[in-house]
């Protein structure tokens, strides 16, 4: 023991939980004395500390001191007593020093806190001209809405920060199985730009040893409560492709708040990696964006105009129509400076310049994105199809506009039209301006008889290679 607790000495203080280890022939089982620890620190530690702040006594703050100082320490030496920790803690110490393919492939049959898991990429990334394009107002409501926004404000866009915790047993039980039947790795990316520095929880899917669709990666944007674990790369996978998703900055083992600049950092990292760790090219990377997901799918997009596709999901054109009626009423002018000027997720200004091919997925019972819910005309990836449209169809007149207005408000076939845009087959040019407009339209659009959260079935993902 003594020869085990020298070795590990750095470890006494902090060491790294272990949740699972992959495909063992019994279930890992936390040793009693650490079970012990983690339980005084959860319940008993929170409760001194109280007491100190209420009573304002000496005692109270070194009862809470020994009680977090001894509760550490004894959860690390029970884990030093123990055959299988001592194991998983050997591959650690040994994959940190020494971060080769094959120690982080040990690594991998083992589930445990993310933050020990060594980084296998650094991107260092560029996000100014998201930056550079937002407001810059000034004055008391934008000091307020700076507080709304790095307060309750992002939470209430992103409640994953929130639910991540009450989703952990699942989350674990997820990734297990993404591993053990997928051939899922978990990888580490850390990502920095002059506005943010993340470090990404990922996992990948390389499935170009099976050929045919394996060959194109898709990179898998979730929405704000969504987790790569349980979140929509699974018509992706079914599909044949590989796949990378990851979680946002806060979400899973990723750091960080998903504040704009944020989320573009870890987008852009993961898309560093894809090009050149996996080596995939970007001809033949696809982004699919589900929800909120849209918005760092839309900004690769304007980054990477060669991509082989964007896929863009029951996302929106600007999510400030949608805050909006979400608040009391009297909150609305707050609500519209917190979401300009901190928080401004507005797709369509990333597709400005996007020409690429493209599918838009509209559900057509979406009870999320659309206001009201559920109702068709009120989807907001109507506006973001319209405004890609018009981009796309050049020359185009009021009445053009009217018609395809009138057009996408309604529901259409969900089978493949004659146009595909992400096939590359595109409209001819001998149609009229009205019937050109709606014949790029069409090529774009899928419509899914669903609500917003259901699973994505895989021929949305198909394509013609």
């Amino acid at each position: 023991m003594m020869s085990n607790i020298k070795r590990y000495a750095k470890y006494i203080i902090s060491s790294p939980k272990l949740y699972r280890i992959y495909q063992s022939p019994q279930q890992y089982v936390s040793p009693v004395l650490e079970s012990i620890s983690d339980a005084t620190i959860t319940y008993a530690l929170p409760i001194t500390i109280l007491l100190s702040v209420y009573n304002r006594k000496l005692s109270y703050v070194q009862l809470s001191l020994l009680l977090y100082v001894g509760s550490r320490i004894l959860r690390s030496i029970s884990r030093l007593t123990s055959r299988e920790y001592l194991e998983f803690l050997s591959h650690v110490d040994e994959t940190s020093n020494s971060p080769t393919p094959e120690n982080l492939n040990v690594l991998r049959n083992y589930d445990f806190e993310f933050k020990y898991f060594p980084v296998v990429h650094n991107a260092t990334v560029n996000v100014d001209s998201y930056v550079n394009a937002q407001p810059r107002e000034s004055g008391l409501l934008n000091i307020i809405s700076y507080a709304m926004a790095h307060t309750f404000g992002i939470r209430l866009i992103y409640p994953g920060l929130i639910l991540g915790g009450m989703f952990s047993t699942m989350l674990q039980d997820s990734r297990e199985k993404l591993v053990i039947e997928k051939r899922g790795k978990r990888v580490k990316i850390s990502a920095n730009s002059q506005h943010a520095n993340v470090t990404i929880d990922a996992m990948v899917f390389d499935n170009r040893d099976r050929g045919g669709v394996g060959k194109i990666c898709v990179i898998c944007c979730e929405g704000n409560a969504g987790f790569y674990e349980i979140g929509m790369l699974g018509g992706a996978l079914s599909e044949g492709y590989s796949v990378i998703g990851w979680n946002h900055p806060g979400f899973g083992g990723s750091t960080g708040v998903p504040y704009p600049t944020s989320e573009l950092t870890g987008a852009l990292g993961v898309m560093d990696y894809a090009t050149n760790v996996l080596g995939f090219k970007e001809s033949s990377i696809i982004v699919y964006g589900w929800s909120i997901g849209g918005f760092p799918a839309t900004y690769i997009a304007s980054r990477f105009p060669n991509l082989r596709g964007l896929i863009l999901d029951a996302t929106f054109d600007d999510i400030l129509p949608l805050a909006i009626p979400r608040m009391p009423e009297f909150m609305t002018p707050l609500v519209i400076s917190t979401i300009r000027n901190h928080v401004n997720l507005l797709n369509t200004a990333n597709l400005e310049n996007y020409k690429g091919p493209i599918r838009v997925i509209r559900r057509t019972e979406d009870e999320i994105i659309a206001d009201p819910p559920g109702v068709l005309s009120g989807n907001r990836g109507n506006g973001l199809l319209i405004d890609v449209v018009i981009k796309r169809a050049g020359n185009i007149k009021p009445e053009d506009i009217a018609a395809l207005t009138e057009w996408v408000r309604n529901p259409h076939d969900t089978q493949p039209s004659t146009y595909d845009s992400l096939s590359g087959v595109l409209p001819t040019t001998a149609l009229s301006s009205k019937d050109n407009a709606i014949a790029i339209a069409s090529s774009i659009l899928r419509d899914y008889k669903s609500t917003h959260c259901t699973p994505l079935p895989r021929e949305y993902y198909r394509i013609v290679i």
